[in-house]
């Protein structure tokens, strides 16, 4: 599978979920800027605020008169500065806010080089996985799926005769030869040439909560065996959100939408919101509704998802393009996605490098960090048959 890189800028997503309230009240307070205001200023200088500039305890912000200016705390707290007069940061003045839904904050605000989509990016995991001969299955991937009935989506590898399309709940595999199958070049992933399918209409409609598992075959001759993405035969786990959860779901981004926010920092609490419910392709679309920022963190957040969807070089080419900026904390989490996604490829003399790296980027920035990759260093060192 290759990745044109030069085919797609990469959206901002600002967005981080999955934080207690206990590490968020042991964080200084800081705010983050969600509507700047016309000629707004930062303490003495005449520096004017941007959109999600952050900003610590105790800076004075000066609006003008006849100016507005909207905020939110690390506290939860939503504030709207009327002008004329100055106004600090500090807990009394976000405590006089209107209290939003826990995690608000931290999906407009980066955090130690990377926007935490995933829950426990970090943490060290048992994989019993196949490494598959090619990765074909694009969508739906290791992801939760809101529609009954989904498109699938594969990459298409050429040279080959038929796919087989196998599908928890049919009775046998679907069939589709190459020069039936509906394939294009599709700048949405990334300029590959990708084959799509309808729901097959001889399988039940998906009900709330239910997983399926997908398996994608191809032989390259008639005579030639089926070769399946995953050799156990079981395939990729997708599921559909259970109905509480769509519910709740709905309710979260009806509020975001009433919220009075750029189209831009709506887009990207919904696609917090989406990450939030494991609708890791969801929130993969919602983040390139938003303006393009170009920031490294947005990046690594990007490599992140398809790091745990299972798109392999979706994530290393996130990755590689961070692993020499000026940030440590970005270069770290570069350098620990790509020793990711060796490992998880049983690459391990590739991923030690990228490992040891990450762990001396983050001893280096005094980082948490620092503790789980040591573990993901050792467990790889175990698997490779090196002290």
């Amino acid at each position: 599978m290759m990745v044109r890189d030069s085919r797609y800028l990469v959206m901002a997503a600002w967005i981080l979920v999955g934080l207690s309230e206990a590490a968020l009240a042991e964080d200084p307070l800081t705010v983050v800027i969600t509507q700047p205001g016309e000629n707004v200023t930062v303490d003495e200088s005449v520096r004017p605020l941007k959109e999600f500039d952050i900003l610590p305890n105790g800076t004075e912000i000066h609006v003008p008169r006849n100016k507005n200016l909207g905020l939110i705390c690390s506290s939860e707290h939503w504030v709207t500065v009327k002008g004329a007069q100055t106004w600090k940061v500090n807990a009394k003045n976000c405590s006089a806010g209107i209290s939003v839904e826990p995690g608000t904050y931290r999906s407009l605000a980066p955090d130690r080089g990377r926007y935490r989509t995933v829950n426990g990016i970090l943490v060290l995991q048992e994989d019993t996985r196949s490494i598959p001969e090619e990765y074909l299955l694009l969508y739906p991937r290791q992801t939760n799926i809101r529609e009954a009935r989904p498109e699938i989506v594969w990459h298409s590898i050429g040279d080959v005769f038929e796919y087989q399309v196998n599908i928890s709940g049919l009775a046998q595999p679907l069939s589709i030869r190459s020069s039936q199958a509906q394939c294009e070049e599709d700048a949405s992933w990334f300029g590959l040439v990708v084959c799509r399918m309808e729901w097959p209409m001889d399988r039940d409609d998906l009900e709330p909560g239910e997983a399926v598992l997908i398996n994608i075959g191809y032989r390259r001759k008639l005579t030639d065996p089926v070769t399946f993405e995953d050799p156990t035969g079981d395939g990729l786990e997708m599921k559909r959100l259970p109905i509480n959860a769509e519910q709740m779901l709905e309710r979260r981004l009806a509020e975001v939408a009433s919220m009075p926010l750029s189209e831009n920092a709506k887009a990207l609490l919904k696609a917090s919101a989406f990450s939030r419910d494991r609708l890791y392709a969801d929130a993969v679309k919602a983040y390139r509704e938003a303006d393009g920022h170009g920031a490294a963190t947005v990046e690594i957040t990007f490599g992140d998802l398809y790091l745990t969807m299972g798109l392999y070089e979706f994530a290393a080419s996130f990755y590689g393009r961070n692993l020499d900026t000026d940030s440590v904390a970005v270069q770290a989490a570069a350098q620990f996605g790509m020793g990711r996604v060796f490992a998880d490829n049983n690459a391990y003399e590739k991923a030690f490098g990228h490992f040891e790296d990450a762990l001396n980027l983050y001893q280096q920035a005094n980082l948490p960090e620092a503790q789980e990759v040591q573990k993901w260093l050792e467990n790889a060192r175990e698997r490779k048959g090196q002290p």
